[in-house]
């Protein structure tokens, strides 16, 4: 795996070595079969990939611009959604727990 030139050069694990080269490695095509959950999980985290055959590139592995992130929707917002009763979590009275063992309802 031939790193580019910003990266540690330490002799290291090859995860360490993924770990540590923050913006662009090159592998080989042998190297990119065997390991591709690595290599994936490295592109998700921002790194450009170059995959060579026979030391030419042939592809290159980036981060897709779909995994922007999508906007966490808020409770009780959605189309038709009635507000929460704020007293939802409430223990019930002995009245109304014999209530709904009786019948299934519980009538406020």
């Amino acid at each position: 795996m031939r790193m580019s030139s910003n990266c540690n050069r330490k002799v290291l694990t090859k995860v360490q070595q993924v770990v540590l080269c923050l913006k662009h490695m090159e592998v080989t095509a042998a190297y990119a079969k065997a390991n591709l959950p690595e290599l994936l999980k490295a592109v998700q985290n921002g790194e450009t990939v170059t995959i060579s055959r026979y030391n030419k590139p042939v592809a290159d592995l980036v981060p897709s611009s779909k995994l922007a992130p999508r906007p966490v929707p808020k409770f009780g917002t959605g189309n038709g959604v009635k507000i929460v009763d704020p007293h939802w979590a409430r223990a019930m009275t002995q009245k109304e727990l014999k209530q709904w063992l009786d019948t299934g309802i519980i009538n406020k």
